[in-house]
């Protein structure tokens, strides 16, 4: 699990889309990202419902997207984002082994993150998580966000992530580029 170390204090309510007041995560530390490849059918269903109540999400980002790419060689590994153990957020990641480059992972259309909560400190709680993939476990990451995905794009930025063009992801409805971030290697 990755929580974030930055504390962005947020203490007003805020009315959801159908009009009832929510409470703000009261810092980034409310919220809890984690990792799994093996997530189970009960949290696949929930990230399904979850990606079909996001505004312009995309296929691309559900479970039965991750089995079609199996077909193709990618592994899919999901992040999950909670504040008091509801998903709020989330990306789906595939992942693949390639000969001589290594492993390397990509995010098309996403993050995700839920419109009935404060964005910013899920969006930095998952780009720290993106980030940390991208150190630790893959080659390279590509990082394409979803329409209106700005932030997630400054926040990646931010990380050492830098404009890709290299087309690894799924062409995207907005034509933005992808964002990615390849570790060097040092020695032999």
């Amino acid at each position: 699990m990755i929580r974030c170390s930055r504390d962005s204090t947020i203490r007003r309510r805020r009315r959801g889309r159908l009009g009832r007041e929510q409470a703000e995560p009261q810092n980034c530390s409310d919220v809890v990202v984690s990792d799994t490849t093996d997530p189970g059918s009960v949290v696949l269903h929930e990230w399904d419902r979850f990606v079909d109540t996001v505004p312009g999400a995309d296929v691309a980002q559900l479970s039965v997207w991750a089995r079609i790419r199996h077909d193709a060689g990618f592994r899919p590994l999901y992040l999950l984002a909670r504040i008091d153990g509801r998903l709020v957020g989330g990306a789906l990641v595939l992942e693949r082994r390639l000969p001589v480059v290594g492993r390397f992972g990509y995010v098309s259309n996403g993050p995700l993150v839920c419109p009935s909560v404060a964005r910013a400190p899920v969006v930095d709680q998952l780009v720290t998580a993106l980030a940390d993939l991208a150190q630790t476990r893959l080659h390279a990451l590509f990082v394409q966000p979803p329409t209106g995905g700005e932030d997630v794009s400054t926040g990646l930025r931010s990380h050492g992530f830098r404009p890709s063009t290299a087309g690894i992801a799924p062409a995207h409805r907005s034509g933005s580029t992808c964002t990615a971030n390849a570790r060097t290697s040092t020695g032999a």
